[in-house]
């Protein structure tokens, strides 16, 4: 039986570049391979106090977000 191993070809060379505070987050998507940005963007959040209330809104945006989703 021939199993086939991930080669160079099938790797993905992408960073993701995440930047995080109490009133937006943004992201990037960097090929390492070019150097070039693929995909570039940003969330406000809402204004709260409630570190809790941020805390699910950030994971939510997350899960809510395909390119964030992808491998």
């Amino acid at each position: 039986m021939l199993t086939s191993s991930p080669t160079i070809l099938d790797k993905k060379y992408i960073k993701l570049i995440l930047q995080i505070s109490l009133s937006e987050i943004s992201f990037c998507i960097l090929n390492t391979l070019s150097n070039a940005v693929e995909t570039i963007g940003n969330f406000t959040l809402k204004k709260s106090n409630n570190l809790n209330e941020i805390e699910e809104e950030i994971i939510s945006f997350i899960r809510k977000t395909p390119i964030l989703q992808s491998k």
